[in-house]
């Protein structure tokens, strides 16, 4: 965007002589970092009481179809450092993390009212979690995880498994609604051809589960398998005593691979110093096995703050998940 802007100053400079045209005012170009990560140089640049001094009104040079658009929403990025300490995973943790990521993105729309988004397009993605996924803001749809025992389960073990697992997936229907049963309009087919595969492999059991990629702000339309993934693993959690018992020996839950981000998208009068203050650390649902707690609380990054897209990080017996929330 920067060099295009710059491209344009040059075309008019050269263009504009010969036409025998003239600007009345100065023209100030402000080349700004941090796009893809909601534009906090741009709205530094326009609350700037120094700079406001030069100008009288700011024009963002985006693509829109030659329609004015008056406000823009933003974007704050999360990421979370997990610890877990024998006996639980990491996954364990970041399902019940998820959790609290949805009840705070629900509870920011609903506080999102202003008169230039009546719509109230405010979405939380958890777009990456370890090599799961293509970006913050890009809903995953594809995610697996195993369900790993310590000898080989009895079929008894894999039919209360299986009962877990569709309790777990009912809540997320009752939150979500059944994609499998809604036609993608792109294919004229089911949206999600069916929600998880499931599959033994020697003492462990892998679930793939399915979702429907796109960009986040068609969460609603689309189907995050993320979100899906922490609401069976949720369910497998609070049954794990039944399942332990079942089994007769330990029962873990683990990514097939290593974890990472999300996304939160916000309008203009939610300001962005507060964000900090409304994650707290999820205390309460670490507490729900064991006392175990993330080591560091999750925490949006802004600026130079941001790790770089491709950024992966691995926490001493724990990892890591990150995203972007799009917040109100």
């Amino acid at each position: 965007m920067p060099v295009s802007i710059v491209a344009a100053l040059k075309v008019l400079s050269d263009a504009m002589p010969k036409a025998g045209l003239r600007w009345n005012q100065n023209v100030l170009a402000m080349l700004v970092v941090e796009e893809e990560t909601g534009g906090n140089g741009s709205l530094s640049l326009a609350i700037d009481r120094d700079l406001k001094q030069l100008y009288d009104s700011i024009v963002v040079c985006e693509c829109t179809g030659l329609k004015f658009h008056p406000a823009n929403r933003g974007a704050v990025w999360y990421r979370a450092d997990l610890r877990a300490p024998e006996g639980v995973s990491a996954l364990e943790m970041f399902a019940f993390i998820n959790e609290e990521m949805e009840k705070e993105g629900g509870a920011i729309r609903a506080e999102s009212r202003h008169p230039l988004f009546p719509q109230r397009p405010v979405q939380t993605c958890h777009g990456i979690i370890g090599p799961y996924g293509e970006h913050p803001s890009r809903i995953c749809g594809e995610v697996s995880f195993t369900v790993r025992f310590e000898r080989p389960p009895a079929e008894q073990t894999e039919l209360l498994l299986r009962d877990f697992l569709e309790a777990g997936l009912a809540g997320y229907v009752g939150l979500y609604g059944d994609k499998t049963k809604v036609t993608d309009q792109a294919t004229g087919k089911p949206m999600v051809a069916r929600h998880y595969d499931f599959q033994r492999k020697g003492d462990a059991f892998r679930l793939d589960v399915h979702g429907a990629a796109g960009h986040m702000g068609a969460i609603r339309e689309r189907d995050g398998a993320i979100t899906k993934m922490a609401h069976l693993v949720r369910s497998l959690v609070a049954s794990k005593p039944k399942l332990e018992a079942s089994a007769r020996g330990q029962v873990r839950f683990e990514l097939a691979a290593q974890p990472q981000p999300g996304a939160q998208s916000r309008i203009t009068h939610h300001p962005l110093h507060p964000r900090p203050r409304r994650w707290p650390g999820f205390r309460p649902h670490a507490q729900h096995r064991g006392g175990y707690a993330p080591a560091a609380p999750c925490r949006p990054t802004r600026g130079g703050e941001l790790p770089a897209p491709n950024w992966t990080a691995r926490a001493r017996r724990g990892r890591c998940c990150r995203g972007l929330r799009e917040a109100a």
